[in-house]
């Protein structure tokens, strides 16, 4: 290849670890987000959803068993501690086989009804769920990027992951949104309802800044350019 575009630094690495081919013919452009994706009436969704007043956490990714590393089950392990304290919701979008065994885990950790297992969401009802929920989470440990944190963000709803991967570089090492380290994930989870309120109209205008459709079309222009 001449040219090979890659979506972040951390995947970068990874390619170059595994070709032999001597010259840098790599370049990052990130991913951008469809222009759906924005703030809007959070409290005509959350009414759509029917959500009052509960402090909702949002996961969007897919619910396969083998990719454990997105880490639902990390958020609901956290749940008994935070729930008991706190009025919860926990919304999970996507669908696949490790379903059942996370409904199995909210059951016996006795958080059942605080899970709400919601599958495969149309893109509307995305942009609904991005712009109810009061927390957006993925505290996956294996992303080469992991757009979803870009979507939630656009949308005004502030999001945490690990300091693993790609992600950190969605969330722009802690300036757009949380990146922790592993070790802390669950006590942000449990103290999330007291973190400070953000401005969401400045957040998605931030994020627009950085990963919109704008930027994305002028890395791609530069970098076909210096290849022709």
């Amino acid at each position: 290849a001449n040219m090979v575009l890659c979506v972040s630094r951390d995947t970068e690495q990874r390619y170059k670890s595994l070709t032999s081919f001597q010259s840098d013919n790599s370049r990052v452009i990130y991913n951008t987000y469809r222009d759906i994706f924005v703030p809007g009436d959070r409290l005509a969704a959350r009414h759509s959803m029917d959500l009052t007043d509960e402090f909702v956490i949002l996961t969007v990714a897919r619910l396969d068993d083998r990719d454990g590393y997105k880490g639902h089950d990390r958020i609901i392990r956290a749940l008994p501690k935070l729930s008991r304290a706190n009025k919860v919701k926990y919304l999970v979008a996507g669908a696949g086989p490790d379903k059942e065994r996370l409904a199995a885990l909210a059951d016996e950790l006795s958080v059942k009804s605080s899970v709400r297992f919601l599958g495969r969401v149309s893109d509307e009802q995305l942009v609904r769920l991005y712009q109810a929920a009061d927390l957006f989470a993925l505290p996956s440990t294996g992303e080469g990027f992991g757009i979803v944190f870009i979507e939630a963000m656009a949308c005004g709803t502030p999001a945490i992951g690990i300091n693993v991967g790609g992600a950190s570089e969605a969330l722009a090492g802690g300036e757009l949104g949380y990146c922790v380290e592993l070790s802390e994930f669950e006590s942000f989870i449990v103290n999330s309802p007291d973190l400070p309120d953000v401005d969401r109209t400045e957040l998605a205008r931030t994020v627009c800044r950085r990963f919109g459709r704008d930027r994305f079309n002028s890395s791609v222009s530069r970098a076909v350019n210096d290849l022709l």
